[in-house]
């Protein structure tokens, strides 16, 4: 059998269950970490790749080819609504030995709730509600230098409540588009960069180009779905819910 690598990043807000060996707030090791979690060994082996005090609160990730890992951070959780607490985490391994070596903050914002990373423009795109924005890094620093909105009004901020519900979660696709889960909130008026807009009742899948043009729905009356994953013949796959805890009601949407 051939056995398949997993990289976990875990960090404090993981499952919902802080990392943490003691009252003192000392992070767990590896091995504590792992026996936290629960795979198919016979098929796979698990490492930590970034754990606290580097990573904490991990939300969303993305993924470069050379293996650089871009996560987004919240320590708000779902339903806290401090401002100023989120940031892009960009974490990589140097050295080669499995394990992130080298951190840099690649950009701070309120709810990042998906992150996508396009290397051929080194540019990372972050939903934080209400707004997708893309954040360019053109020093190849691991810090953005530069920032503009593609959408703005996609759900709702912390003005309103904290980011449970709202928009989460986006993919850059094999066909150039942006796709953006949007959680049962809705939203009274996104805004793409070129001026289209509309409303939107009730949860969905929106999708807009790299350069802000062209917003549009592609998938309406889900409900609670936190990402969109989506394969090389565009299928497109959600996790939705109606039970927030209380039954098994949940579904797996194929669009």
């Amino acid at each position: 059998m051939i056995t398949q690598r997993l990289l976990a990043v875990l960090a404090s807000a993981s499952l919902g269950t802080p990392l943490l060996a003691d009252k003192n707030d000392t992070p767990l090791t590896s091995e504590q970490i792992l026996k936290k979690v629960t795979y198919p060994a016979a098929e796979f082996e698990a490492t930590v790749f970034a754990s606290p005090p580097q990573v904490s609160y991990p939300i969303y990730v993305s993924a470069a080819p050379d293996g650089t890992l871009f996560i987004g951070c919240d320590p708000n959780g779902s339903l806290d609504r401090k401002p100023g607490l989120g940031k892009v985490i960009m974490a990589r391994d140097t050295d080669g030995d499995g394990k992130a070596d080298k951190f840099t903050t690649f950009c701070t914002v309120d709810s990042p709730r998906g992150v996508a990373w396009d290397a051929s423009t080194r540019t990372l795109y972050v939903m934080h509600p209400p707004n997708l924005t893309a954040y360019h890094d053109d020093n190849n620093t691991g810090v953005a230098n530069r920032q503009e909105d593609l959408i703005t009004g996609l759900g709702f901020g912390l003005d309103f409540r904290g980011a449970d519900h709202t928009t989460n979660g986006c993919r850059l696709a094999i066909d150039g588009w942006i796709y953006i889960a949007v959680g049962d909130y809705g939203a009274v008026k996104a805004t793409g960069k070129d001026g289209r807009s509309f409303e939107m009742r009730g949860g969905g899948i929106v999708r807009v180009r790299p350069d802000g043009t062209g917003m549009e729905r592609v998938v309406w009356n889900t409900r609670n779905i936190l990402s969109v994953a989506i394969s090389p013949t565009l299928e497109l796959f959600t996790r939705d819910n109606t039970n927030d805890g209380d039954d098994g009601n949940d579904r797996l949407s194929f669009n």
